[in-house]
């Protein structure tokens, strides 16, 4: 069973699509955090093919990896983050920014 967060993304993806949306705002002020999972879940949605995160050990060993795959929404998205944003939330938009060229 999929997350709730992954679930009502698709959803608004889908209804995005029908109303032939040009571009993504994604609010994730005062958003803490959450799992990583989610976040690659819902970025695998936008992002094109790549490493979209992974953390990294004191030995310079690669944790945690996650990748997208090649399908992904071509149109411009922009991200609101704030002093709140932290987490799974801040991995999410840096990927947006370095794979995306969100704003």
């Amino acid at each position: 069973m999929l997350p709730k967060a992954v679930e009502y993304f698709k959803k608004a993806i889908e209804f995005g699509k029908e109303n032939q949306f040009e571009s993504i705002l994604i609010d994730i002020r005062e958003n803490g955090g959450g799992e990583l999972s989610v976040f690659g879940d819902i970025a695998d949605i936008l992002l094109p093919k790549g490493e979209m995160f992974y953390a990294m050990d004191r030995h310079g060993n690669k944790n945690n990896v996650i990748t997208s795959d090649e399908e992904c929404l071509n149109i411009p998205y922009c991200v609101l983050v704030n002093g709140l944003s932290a987490s799974a939330s801040e991995a999410f938009a840096g990927a947006l920014r370095d794979m995306a060229n969100a704003k």
